[in-house]
């Protein structure tokens, strides 16, 4: 039997991995791959301290690594259903196999809700220069052209932040005009760094191993624009929870799992981080500090 099992190996995951390990625990995490991650979908993470030109990927191997040198065994295998009893939680994997502990941390992340492969090229080169999260890519785009997608007043702002740092920013704009603000709309035409393409749509992402262009529909031409990040618009996530099977976690609106300030769940010793409490994605940074204090309180709960 296992002290802990954790459930997914996102930033959340991984970081419960190293602290329960490092505790002595008997721990097992269970990991489908970094590519159901938010945090594996980044070409260069800059919101995790200290992994300066690093992919997601990268870092959550690393991570990982850390995690078995403590002694946590990692195992690639998707969970299918739990049982929950007072004595013992099993786990119930594709593998197929049962696992048994005495208590479960919850880090499968969310997902989203809407076609996440709306545009050519979009799966090709998710992850490589392809993104949803403008927030945690801030850094991939020093010195670099880059485009962003969008209409709302979100995605203005983010054109801002961005603009901070790469050298161009063309937006591509699906409409004749912007309804936001007019201190947005202000502070936009201060920006000489940003493009807006007006009535225009995106009709493809361009690239091998990462992106190299966008081919824009605007002014009735398709124009290719040179550029190595592409932002798509926001999108609502829904917390993975399809595993659990009516097992009686208290939930809250759009199915986000609620927790105590110990990352507890209502079930004792089930515990959840990460971005399975939410309807968007955290800064990683985040994700992984929740998952470090949802392992330190299991020692708490086994104790």
């Amino acid at each position: 039997m296992y002290d802990i099992i954790i459930i997914g190996g996102g930033a959340a995951g991984a970081s419960a991995a190293i602290f329960a390990a490092k505790n002595r625990r008997r721990t097992l995490l269970l990991d489908k791959g970094p590519e159901f991650s938010a945090l594996g979908g980044i070409s260069l993470a800059s919101d995790m301290p200290g992994c300066e030109n690093l992919s997601g990927t990268e870092i959550l191997n690393r991570m990982k690594k850390q995690a078995v040198s403590f002694g946590a065994e990692v195992k690639a295998a998707a969970v299918t259903s739990c049982i929950i009893q007072e004595s013992s939680k099993r786990i119930i994997t594709n593998e197929p196999v049962t696992y048994e502990t005495k208590t479960v941390i919850l880090a499968t992340g969310n997902m989203s809700q809407s076609d996440s492969h709306a545009y050519q090229g979009e799966k090709e080169l998710w992850g490589r220069g392809v993104s949803h999260d403008a927030e945690s890519n801030f850094h991939a785009c020093k010195g670099i052209s880059v485009a962003i997608i969008g209409k709302s007043a979100t995605v203005a702002e983010t054109a801002l932040k961005v603009s901070r740092f790469a050298d161009r920013v063309y937006w591509i704009i699906p409409a004749s005009k912007l309804d936001v603000p007019q201190d947005l709309i202000d502070e936009l035409e201060k920006q000489k760094k940003i493009e807006p393409l007006f009535s225009s749509s995106l009709k493809k992402i361009n690239g091998t191993t990462e992106v190299s262009s966008v081919a824009v529909l605007t002014s009735g031409q398709e124009k290719n624009f040179s550029v190595k990040c592409v932002f798509l618009p926001p999108q609502q996530h829904k917390p993975i929870t399809d595993y659990l099977n009516g097992i009686g976690i208290q939930t809250g609106p759009d199915g986000i799992i609620l927790v105590s300030q110990q990352f507890e769940t209502s079930i004792p010793g089930i515990f959840a981080a990460g971005n399975i409490l939410c309807t968007k994605p955290q800064l990683n940074v985040v994700c992984a500090a929740q998952g470090t204090i949802a392992a330190l309180n299991t020692e708490k709960y086994l104790n």
